[in-house]
Formats: structure tokens, sequence, C-alpha cells
């Protein structure tokens, strides 16, 4: 099964930055999921986790991400970039 997220290569390069300063446990992946898909709008979430039973797990750029089956119909197709300026920073959905 094909990972429906792609990454880019700015917030890669983030994601490994922040793997490697977190000293995190080798098990825990990067984590992609929907809250609120519905009526309200869909707000996407990005975060380190460990898997668990009903995730998809794809290895790629180094790391894994893990992702709900619940939640491919949600992010099928969307990208994750990250952004910095002057102002913020932060990973961005597209």
């Amino acid at each position: 099964m094909k990972n429906p997220v792609s990454i880019m290569p700015a917030a890669e390069a983030e994601i490994k930055r922040l793997f490697s300063i977190k000293g995190l446990a080798p098990t825990v992946g990067l984590r992609i999921a929907v809250r609120g898909a519905g009526c309200s709008g869909t707000t996407f979430v990005i975060g380190f986790d460990e898997p668990q039973p009903d995730d998809h797990t794809f290895n790629e750029h180094g790391f894994n991400i893990f992702i709900q089956k619940k939640h491919f119909l949600y992010l099928t197709g969307v990208s994750v970039d990250f952004l910095e300026t002057n102002e913020k920073s932060g990973f961005v959905f597209s």
C-alpha cells in the first residue's frame, strides 16, 4: 500500500532535525491524522507517537509514518511542508 501523504523536502528536513534533538525511542514514528472531519472542516495533526494496532506504517525518508486506517480517505493526496518566516514557523498541509 502506498503512503497517501507526500512529505516535502523542507518538512522532511525538519522532521529529521526534531527526531535527532528529541532522542526518541526507535519505535517512535511520525503520526499524521485528522480531527474534526465533518461539517466544521478538517484539522490535520502531526506529531511523534508509538504505533497502534489499527495503523498503516510506512517507512519513508528514514523514519516511520503512522496513519490510522480510518484517516486514509481524508489524507489521500495531502502534502506536508514546513514553512519558516520572520513571524512564525510550522508544518503546513495542502
